[in-house]
């Protein structure tokens, strides 16, 4: 989070929540290209695994966010650094 630069924040979801922004196009008589369908956010519940952290994440936050299963365990490395490295820079790149 930026607001919280060079922090993690461990938790898991409690639940994703049944909103998009997906409703928020141009209507037009065309289909979209897959070139044109972007990847959106989204509005989850997150149960920290220290209760102070809740603090910091209220309704409206924003954040980078990993999620671990139990498979692709190899790739989860990889995630893990660059999670590190995001939040890392957050010092470089402070909110505004």
């Amino acid at each position: 989070m930026k607001t919280r630069p060079g922090t993690l924040i461990f938790g898991t979801v409690d639940r994703v929540l049944p909103a998009a922004s997906g409703g928020q196009a141009q209507v037009s008589g065309s289909i979209a290209a897959a070139a044109q369908v972007a990847p959106e956010p989204f509005l989850v519940r997150i149960k920290t695994d220290e209760p102070e952290d809740a603090v910091y994440l209220r309704a409206g936050s924003v954040g980078t966010v990993a999620i671990y299963t139990e498979s692709a365990g190899a790739t989860h490395v990889i995630r893990k650094v660059m999670m590190r490295m995001s939040a890392i820079l957050n010092f470089l790149r402070p909110a505004l």
